[in-house]
Order: C-alpha cells, then sequence, then structure tokens
C-alpha cells in the first residue's frame, strides 16, 4: 500500500495514522489511550514502533502455531472457487515455514478430507428430503356430462345392495331399468346383468365379492 502511494505516504507518522485507522475494540482503546496520556509515545509516530508495540499486545504470541491450527481447519466452501481456496490454503501455509514436500502433503490430504465431507453432507441431505407424494393416475379435473336428472345408476365396479322399494317406484315411474338406472333398455338387456348379478370392488389389494341385486321379473314384464 505503501509502496503504491510513495508520496502520500513517504512520512512514517502518514503510515501509522493509515494503520490506527483501521484499529477497532481494544486494540483502538489502546491507541486512543496512546494519544491521551502519552502523546510522544515512538508508537504514535514510527512505523518500525508501531508494529511492535501492537504486535506485542494483541499479535499472535506464536504466528506458527497459529497458522498450522487454521491450515488444519481450513476447507473448501460450497460456493467458492478451488482458486479461491488456494489463496487462503497458501496464506497459511507459507506461515507454518513448511517446507514445499509437507505443503504438498497436507494439501493433498485436506482435498481428500474436504472431499469426504461434502459427499457426506450430499448423502445427509438426500435421505432428509421428503418422500414425493405417489402420483395418481386419476384426472381430478375431468368433467361429466349434465343430466336432466340426478341418475341412480350403479357401476360393475361399485358394490351396493338391492334397490329399496322407493328407488324401484322411482325407476318404474321415470322408464328407467332396475338394474342400472338408465333409460334406452329394461332390465332384461342391461349390461349389468351380464355381471352374473355381482359387483367386485377392491380394499387394500383383497378382492371382495358381495351380492349386488336381484332382478324381479315383474319389473321386467312391466317395462315391455
Amino acid at each position: 500500500m505503501f509502496q503504491a502511494k510513495p508520496t502520500t505516504y513517504a512520512l512514517e507518522r502518514d503510515q501509522v495514522l493509515f494503520a490506527a485507522s483501521w484499529l477497532k475494540d481494544n486494540a483502538l482503546r489502546h491507541w486512543t489511550a496512546l494519544l491521551r496520556n502519552n502523546p510522544d509515545h515512538p508508537a504514535l509516530h514510527q512505523w518500525g514502533a508501531y508494529i511492535k508495540e501492537f504486535t506485542s499486545i494483541f499479535g499472535p504470541h506464536n504466528a506458527t502455531r497459529d497458522a498450522e491450527i487454521a491450515l488444519v481447519k481450513l476447507k473448501m466452501f460450497d460456493n467458492n472457487r478451488f482458486s479461491n481456496f488456494l489463496v487462503r490454503f497458501e496464506a497459511e501455509a507459507f506461515e507454518t515455514g513448511w517446507d514445499y514436500q509437507a505443503i504438498a502433503f497436507h494439501l493433498r490430504a485436506l482435498m481428500q478430507i474436504d472431499t469426504q465431507y461434502w459427499e457426506k453432507e450430499a448423502e445427509r441431505t438426500l435421505y432428509t428430503q421428503p418422500a414425493n407424494k405417489p402420483f395418481s393416475t386419476t384426472n381430478t379435473a375431468q368433467r361429466t356430462t349434465p343430466t336432466d336428472k340426478p341418475s341412480t345408476a350403479t357401476f360393475p365396479n361399485a358394490a351396493r345392495g338391492p334397490l329399496t322399494q322407493e328407488e324401484r317406484d322411482e325407476r318404474r315411474k321415470n322408464g328407467l331399468c332396475m338394474g342400472c338406472g338408465k333409460k334406452d333398455h329394461i332390465v332384461r338387456d342391461c349390461p349389468l346383468r351380464k355381471v352374473t348379478g355381482r359387483a367386485t370392488y377392491t380394499i387394500d389389494g383383497e378382492e371382495i365379492i358381495e351380492d349386488y341385486y336381484e332382478v324381479e321379473e315383474e319389473n321386467e314384464q312391466e317395462n315391455d
């Protein structure tokens, strides 16, 4: 920074003031105390004295050990590029003072650990996702053709008991088939009669057979 702007930071005092502008928390409080109580302190005017003063109080006591710990904890985040990971790795690696072989070995080991970590994360995410709802082939948007009168028709796959007397009278009055409740045919020609008088439906995978209805011959004759 200072070399990029040699004119601006030609004096050490300017360099110290620039560095002090980035201080915060306890370091900033220490700087303020020096200004108030000891304005002639060398750390306020000389770059070397400033570095020595603040490093001895707030700097790492064992920079090499701190770099080693940071290197062990280093991992690649899922939204980072590998180049960013390498920059962070190099910054910590060279602080350790390790030789090239040790750094290269640790990089390979770290990449392997990181890969295993994210593989486990992906597997955990996969098994914690809610299961998809079962696909239904039923078309809920399907419409039926409206009729003039609500139909009391029954279907081969729907089980029901015999007709009540009220239902018989209603069908007889409107000329409906005693079997399915539809017009245009009589019970003798009713397609439901081909089901041999029984209806089939399924519950929990088991086929249940139930008596459907008994057709009265007198109704058939009346419709003729």
